[in-house]
C-alpha cells in the first residue's frame, strides 16, 4: 500500500513561488496617502491609542476624521491596520540592525510586504478550487499560477491597500463553497460555514463595502449546503461573530458608537454607464486590460447556470454589485493606483468561479489570455505609479491644450484623470510599458554609482513620497536601496524570496505521474 505524503508539494510550490516573486517584486514604500493612513493606524494600535499622532507624521498624508473626543483618527476598515501588525513588529525589531537614517525605510519595507502574503494565499486558493473540482495536483499548481502572474494580481500586491487583503478573503469564502459541490467527494464534503462567515466577515474588516457581499455569498452559502437552513444560517453568523464584534468594538473605540464607522459622505456623480464602461473596457483602467481572464468569467456563468443556478446567480450578482456601488462614485478608477482599484476586489473572486465552472475546458483561451496579462502588466509590476504620471503629465496636459486649466489656478484634475481613463495613448498600462526600458537602464545605473544619496525619510515622509517619484526606475526595494545609498547588507533579504522561488521550481521536476492529495495537508 502505498502512504500518501504529509504534504502536497505543489501545493506548497504554489504558496511560496508566489510569495518570492512578490516579496522580489514589492516597492517596499507606500503609494498614497492611504497607506499612509493604515500605517498610522498600525501604530496608534501599538501604542494604546484610537487617534493618530500627528506629531510623526503631516496632516496632509493622512485621511482622517475627528474621533470621539475631536482628535483625529483614521475612518478606514480596522482589518488592514491589524492584519499588517505582524509585519510591522517584525520590521520594527530588523530595524535596530541599521543607522537611525534608515530604520524607517526598513519598517515600511517589511509592513508593506502584507499583500505579497495576501498574494500567495489566494495563489493557494486557486489552488484549491481547481484541486476541489477533481484536478490532479500538478495540473492545480499550473492553474493556480496562470491566475495569479496573468493579471494585475502581482501589481496591486505590491501596493498597501485594503483590496487585495478583502479580495482574498472574499476568494476563500468561495473555495469553503466549492468544498461540497466538488465532483470528486460530493458525498462526503461539507461546506465549513463557519468559515464562510469568518471569511465573510475579515473582508468587511478591510473594506466596510463588503458588507454588501455578506447576505449573497453567506446565503447561498446556506443552499449549496447539505444541512437545514436554520442550522446553515446559524453557523455562517457564528464566523461573522468574531469579526463583527471586531468592527463594532474598534467603532465604539475610535468614534463612541459601535455603527459609527466616521465615512464622510462621498460624491457619487459620476454617470453609472461611465464608470461601469470605465472600470470593465476604458483604455486606461478597465479590467479587460488588466486581467484579460476575466473574459472567461462571461463564459464561466451560462457554464454555472446549467448545473448550479444558485451559485451561477450568486457570482453574477457579486460582479455586478461591486461595479455598481463603484461606477457611480466620483473616482470610480481608484485614482492613485494601477488598474481598476475597486475591481480587483471581486477579481481573486472571478478568477476562482471561472476555475469552478470551466475546469479543464478553453485551456488554450486561458493560456492565451494569461500570456496576454502577463505582458501587459509588466510595466505595472516593475515601475512606479507615480513616477509615470510625473513623466507622462507634461503630455497629457498639452494634448488637452487650454482645457487642462482649471479657473481656480493650476491643472484641471478631472479632465487629466478622464485622459488617463478614456485616451488610448495616455492608457496607464501602455505608459508604464513604454517607460520600463528607462527605468532598467536607470536601475542598472544606479547600481554602480559610487555617491551615496541621503536617505529618503531624512527629511520627513513627505520628501520621501517625492523622493520615490523623482526618478523612473525599477519599483523594487532593493532597487531603492541601491538608489538610496542604503547598507548594502540589507540586500541579503532578497535570498529567502530567491531560495523560496529556486524550491518551488525544483518541485516541478517530480514525475508527472506522481498524485499528491491536498486532504493529507
Amino acid at each position: 500500500m502505498i502512504q500518501k505524503p504529509k504534504y502536497d508539494r505543489f501545493a506548497l510550490s504554489a504558496f511560496f513561488g508566489v510569495l518570492g516573486v512578490a516579496l522580489l517584486l514589492m516597492g517596499g514604500h507606500s503609494y498614497s496617502i492611504d497607506e499612509e493612513t493604515n500605517l498610522a493606524t498600525t501604530r496608534s494600535l501599538l501604542n494604546g491609542r484610537y487617534f493618530i499622532d500627528l506629531t510623526s507624521v503631516p496632516r496632509e498624508a493622512l485621511v482622517v476624521a475627528p474621533g470621539r473626543d475631536g482628535r483625529l483618527t483614521s475612518f478606514y476598515g480596522i482589518g488592514n491596520a491589524l492584519f499588517s501588525v505582524p509585519t510591522y513588529a517584525v520590521g520594527k525589531v530588523a530595524s535596530f540592525l541599521v543607522a537611525s537614517e534608515w530604520r524607517e525605510m526598513i519598517i515600511r519595507l517589511f509592513y508593506f510586504s502584507t499583500n505579497s502574503f495576501g498574494l500567495a494565499f489566494a495563489a493557494l486558493g486557486f489552488f484549491r478550487i481547481a484541486k476541489n473540482v477533481g484536478l490532479e495536483s500538478r495540473r492545480s499548481f499550473f492553474i493556480s499560477i496562470t491566475m495569479t502572474f496573468g493579471t494585475c494580481l502581482v501589481s496591486t500586491a505590491r501596493m498597501g491597500f485594503a483590496e487585495p487583503l478583502t479580495g482574498l478573503f472574499l476568494l476563500w469564502a468561495f473555495v469553503e463553497m466549492t468544498k461540497s459541490l466538488s465532483v470528486r467527494d460530493e458525498n462526503h464534503r461539507q461546506t465549513n460555514l463557519y468559515l464562510v462567515g469568518l471569511f465573510l466577515g475579515c473582508a468587511v474588516m478591510m473594506r466596510p463595502s463588503a458588507l454588501i457581499f455578506v447576505p449573497v455569498i453567506g446565503l447561498c452559502a446556506t443552499v449549496v449546503s447539505k444541512d437545514p437552513w436554520i442550522r446553515s444560517s446559524l453557523r455562517v453568523a457564528i464566523g461573522l461573530s468574531g469579526p463583527g464584534l471586531l468592527i463594532g468594538l474598534a467603532n465604539l473605540w475610535r468614534f463612541g458608537n459601535v455603527f459609527e464607522t466616521g465615512y464622510p459622505k462621498l460624491p457619487y456623480t459620476t454617470p453609472w454607464y461611465e464608470g461601469a464602461v470605465g472600470q470593465w473596457l476604458g483604455s486606461g483602467k478597465g479590467l479587460v486590460w488588466y486581467a484579460p481572464l476575466v473574459l472567461l468569467f462571461v463564459v464561466a456563468i451560462p457554464r454555472l447556470w446549467q448545473q448550479f443556478r444558485s451559485v451561477a446567480v450568486m457570482s453574477a450578482v457579486v460582479v455586478l454589485s461591486n461595479t455598481a456601488i463603484f461606477s457611480r462614485f466620483a473616482i470610480w478608477s481608484g485614482d492613485n493606483a494601477y488598474g481598476p482599484r475597486y475591481l480587483t476586489i471581486v477579481l481573486p473572486f472571478m478568477l476562482g468561479v471561472t476555475i469552478f465552472a470551466l475546469h479543464l475546458e478553453f485551456v488554450g483561451w486561458r493560456r492565451l489570455l494569461a500570456i496576454l496579462g502577463f505582458g501587459l502588466n509588466a510595466g505595472g509590476n516593475l515601475v512606479y505609479l507615480n513616477a509615470v504620471y510625473f513623466k507622462k503629465l507634461p503630455a497629457i496636459v498639452n494634448h488637452l491644450g487650454p482645457s487642462a486649466n482649471s479657473p481656480a489656478g493650476g491643472y484641471d484634475w478631472d479632465k487629466v484623470r478622464e485622459a488617463i481613463n478614456f485616451v488610448p495613448r495616455f492608457s496607464q498600462w501602455k505608459m508604464h510599458l513604454e517607460l520600463l526600458p528607462s527605468a532598467i537602464a536607470s536601475t542598472w545605473e544606479s547600481a554602480f554609482d559610487s555617491k551615496q544619496a541621503m536617505p529618503p525619510f531624512a527629511g520627513g515622509v513627505m520628501q520621501s513620497l517625492s523622493w520615490y517619484s523623482a526618478t523612473i526606475r525599477l519599483d523594487t526595494w532593493w532597487s531603492h536601496w541601491l538608489a538610496a545609498g542604503g547598507p548594502l547588507f540589507t540586500l541579503s533579504l532578497t535570498v529567502p524570496p530567491i531560495l523560496m522561488i529556486v524550491w518551488a521550481s525544483l518541485q516541478l521536476s517530480v514525475h508527472k505521474s506522481e498524485r499528491y492529495d491536498l486532504e493529507s495537508t
